[in-house]
């Protein structure tokens, strides 16, 4: 689950990358774009072509003067969207709790602060867009109309043939539209750069554990399972969630772990399929150390049933596949009948292929 959650963030990744790279090759054709239309002001004029220097020079450098506001607008908007996301399919997820505990008005009255925090951020990025395009939009008037008095004054002293005016106001124009559409794409990596960074930060993060060896114990693998004097904690600030725990589990034997809750039996199933290592102790299955398994390998070798089910939006058959994809089909429905589910998934009106709807609860 881990690798394949790696997997999507990547591809995500690649994708702002890809993003990134567009608006870099946006750049780029735009920059090559703008200087036939200079090099043909200048040709008619040389005066009109200085004058435009420090006008394009001003256009380029306006996302530079809010840069540092839009990196925080860009962060601040994702962070409210992301939070709104979250917030709204807890609520979808969690209604039936929300209506039998009488919640739902606090829900919707959370859903609203989130609502009105996202609306903020939004505001805050739009008025900061609109301050960037006044002040671009207005820098290309004025560039106009210096262009015009200067062309005008040129025509006036003989400089400037009158055919050619309205040809280099028209080339001057030209000349400002590839930085104008520069100062577009810089408005829209601010709002990249932040999605690129959140991912980024999941990305960095270390694997909780990872595979030590290169390939797993060879031969049969006894299903005995023991766990000696087994320590964990989650993190080294907090107290430990199992402390000294020995206990072994034979071939045949069916053991029951019991506890309050937090008293780490779930620490434990976590543990033999190695998604924590341990602080201090060993585990091991068939005489082999956990950590001496390939990930792969070890969860191969066993099967574990959460106490909170999840179903994928496909049909029952595929769930059902999910622990072994080539299995066939008198093999899945053998696995159902084992677990009691075969009666209930034939009452359906598609059988096996029912698509399970979003987290199995409506199936159809």
């Amino acid at each position: 689950m881990t690798s394949t959650v790696h997997t999507h963030l990547h591809h995500k990744h690649k994708h702002e990358h890809k993003v990134g790279d567009q608006n870099g090759r946006s750049l780029i054709v735009r920059l090559r774009s703008l200087m036939p239309s200079w090099a043909s002001t200048a040709g008619s004029s040389w005066s009109l072509a200085c004058v435009l220097v420090p006008v394009l020079v001003l256009l380029a450098s306006v996302p530079a003067w809010l840069r540092r506001q839009a990196e925080r607008h860009g962060h601040e908007l994702r962070g409210s969207l992301s939070q709104m996301s979250a917030d709204n399919t807890d609520t979808f997820q969690g209604l039936r709790e929300l209506v039998n505990f009488g919640a739902h008005s606090q829900r919707l009255g959370l859903l609203r602060k989130q609502s009105v925090r996202l609306a903020a951020a939004k505001s805050a990025h739009g008025r900061r867009s609109g301050i960037e395009y006044a002040a671009t939009d207005t820098i290309a008037l004025l560039g106009i109309l210096v262009v015009l008095v200067l062309g005008a004054w040129l025509v006036v002293a003989g400089e400037l043939d009158r055919a050619l005016f309205p040809v280099a106001v028209v080339l001057a124009a030209m000349a400002m539209l590839p930085v104008l559409k520069v100062t577009e794409v810089a408005r829209e990596l601010s709002v990249v750069a932040s999605s690129a960074d959140r991912i980024n930060t999941l990305l960095d993060a270390p694997a909780p554990v990872s595979d030590l060896v290169h390939q797993s114990p060879e031969g049969p693998i006894v299903p005995h399972v023991r766990f000696d004097a087994v320590t964990f904690a989650y993190r080294s600030d907090l107290a430990p969630a199992a402390r000294e725990v020995s206990f072994e589990i034979r071939p045949g034997e069916t053991v029951a772990l019991v506890g309050h809750s937090g008293a780490g039996k779930s620490t434990c199933a976590n543990l033999l399929l190695r998604f924590w290592d341990v602080t201090a102790g060993s585990v091991s299955v068939g005489g082999h150390d956990v950590r001496d398994f390939l990930q792969e390998d070890l969860r191969r070798l066993m099967t574990l049933v959460p106490q909170n089910t999840f179903l994928f939006n496909t049909s029952l058959r595929d769930n059902i596949r999910l622990g072994r994809a080539d299995a066939t089909d008198e093999e899945v429905e053998a696995t159902a009948q084992a677990a009691q589910a075969h009666e209930f998934i034939t009452t359906l009106p598609d059988g096996y292929d029912t698509v399970a709807g979003e987290l199995g609860r409506n199936p159809r």
